[in-house]
This record gives C-alpha cells, sequence and structure tokens, in this order.
C-alpha cells in the first residue's frame, strides 16, 4: 500500500512524552511506506491553542494538552518552597504562587520577649553588676545606671500594653548611656 502523500511526524520526548516538533517523514525506498522512528508518531497534535500553562505530550496513545507548569515555584501553606520539575505535573491544590506571610506572634510570646529584651538592656548597661558589687562592697550604683535601668522598666511596661511585634528595635528603647 503506497502512500503519494506526504506523511507528516510528531516527535515527543522519550521520557517526558512532550511533543518537540513535527517533520514530514521519509519513504521507505523499497516499499515507499513512510519511516516513522523511535519517539515520534503519525497521530497529529489536536486542533486547539495552548495556553502558556500547557504544553502537548504523548501518552503512548494520543498527542494531548498537559499541563506545563515546570519550572514555576509554589509555596505550601507552610512557606516552603516547592517547585515543579515534570510536565503534566499539576500544583497542589493549598499551593500557592504567593509565599504566605509569617503568622503573628502571640501575646505571650511578644510580652515574654518585652521582658527579655528589657533585661538584656539592663544587663549590657552593667547596672545588675554594679548591684552586686553595691551589696558586696558598697560602692554605690551610679545614679545615671539606675536612671537608665528604671528608664527601660517604663519603656517595657508601655510596650506590654502595646505589644509590637518588632519591640526589639531601638526605637523604642532609651538611648544607651
Amino acid at each position: 500500500m503506497s502512500k503519494t502523500k506526504e506523511t507528516q511526524l510528531y516527535h515527543y520526548h522519550p521520557e517526558t512524552g512532550e511533543y518537540l516538533g513535527e517533520t514530514i517523514a521519509t519513504l521507505d525506498p523499497i516499499d515507499k511506506e513512510p519511516l516513522v522512528p523511535a519517539n515520534a508518531t503519525t497521530i497529529p497534535i489536536p486542533n486547539t491553542v495552548l495556553k502558556p500553562d500547557e504544553a502537548y505530550a504523548f501518552n503512548g496513545v494520543v498527542l494531548k494538552k498537559v499541563s506545563d507548569y515546570r519550572g514555576q515555584k509554589f509555596y505550601t501553606k507552610d512557606g516552603e518552597e516547592v517547585e515543579v520539575k515534570n510536565i503534566a505535573e499539576e500544583p497542589e491544590e493549598s499551593w500557592s504562587i504567593k509565599k504566605p506571610k509569617p503568622p503573628k506572634p502571640s501575646t505571650d510570646k511578644i510580652l515574654k520577649g518585652i521582658k527579655l529584651e528589657a533585661a538584656k538592656r539592663i544587663k549590657e548597661s552593667g547596672h545588675d553588676w554594679m548591684a552586686i558589687r553595691q551589696v558586696t562592697t558598697g560602692k554605690k550604683v551610679p545614679n545615671d545606671i539606675i536612671e537608665y535601668a528604671n528608664d527601660i522598666r517604663k519603656t517595657s511596661n508601655k510596650l506590654e500594653e502595646k505589644l509590637p511585634a518588632d519591640f526589639t528595635n531601638n526605637k523604642y528603647w532609651p538611648e544607651i548611656i
């Protein structure tokens, strides 16, 4: 059975099935039938328009339209980045294109953080060491150190009412002396 008309071949990737392009089949010199090489088919691609996230792939029977999100990054609910690597791999329904914002810290966590930040700043001023020295040697803590520690405590009390998440920012605290 000789074919006089040219036969269109549709090539696909051997592993993914992704449609790669078209060529005209070479005819067998003896029986004049089209030669169909490996990873090619005579089954035509569908007559449809592809969207940017679609491709054609051969599934062993037909070339069909499939999703193609390869190289696109998505985010899980936990904020973990996931990249789609395979053709026809669908992103999970719970994935998002935008990275989710981290959850706001709890009130208890902020309160505890403010107290720890205040204690750290007082300790860094040398107040605690000077208070111990006063008890053991009688040498008084300088007034400016006492005032600074009191200012830190007042600031801490005010922050505990407002509960800003960025409580470690120096804009809230008295300047270091």
